[in-house]
């Protein structure tokens, strides 16, 4: 009787504190949970004419019918580019210091999930060694194709370090799930 007590409080609570983001598109299905670190970006109504859109990291909280609290760790503004850093219409008030932020499911433009914040660092840093392996790929074959020496040697090292580059490149790659423009995903 004591284990089946303490399995039912344990469901419930399980129940009350875990709360998904449940997304579709077609006949795919995503689960966002709240332990996966997110990147969200949310339509700005405050700074429509001076950004795109603004991009928050963070954590799920809770859902609602209309709407999704997020607690986010940090903010960035996607700025146009004729953008003057020195603009006054960036008001700060837009951007108090309140960690926990709820949206309406209709201003999120797309969600990227991570299993966690070292996982988007990882991601990050495997995307920019990659470059680095392919412009690395390049600058040896150049150097192969006006050196007489060792062409060969050295064009097959470019060859393997493009192709060590463009791996990284694409294993970093992660995909954001877009709920506005062309095949949305759906927020249930």
């Amino acid at each position: 009787m004591k284990l089946l007590s303490t399995l039912l409080f344990l469901a419930i609570c399980g129940t009350c504190i875990c709360q998904n983001l449940s997304i579709h598109k077609n006949d795919k299905t995503d689960e966002i949970t709240t332990s996966h670190f997110l990147e969200v970006g949310v339509k700005s109504t405050k700074l429509e004419s001076c950004c795109d859109y603004i991009t928050f990291t963070g954590y799920l909280l809770s859902t609602s019918q209309d709407s999704v609290k997020f607690n986010f760790l940090n903010s960035e503004i996607t700025k146009e580019l004729s953008l003057d850093k020195n603009d006054s219409s960036l008001n700060t008030g837009l951007f108090d210091y309140n960690p926990y932020k709820t949206i309406a499911k209709e201003d999120l433009l797309y969600i990227t999930n991570f299993k966690s914040e070292k996982a988007k660092k990882n991601s990050s840093n495997r995307a920019g060694i990659g470059a680095l392996l392919g412009i690395g790929g390049l600058v040896t074959i150049l150097n192969a194709v006006f050196l007489d020496n060792n062409q060969r040697e050295l064009f097959i090292i470019g060859g393997s370090q493009i192709a060590v580059g463009l791996t990284l490149g694409i294993s970093s790659a992660n995909k954001k799930k877009t709920f506005v423009g062309k095949d949305p995903w759906i927020i249930n």
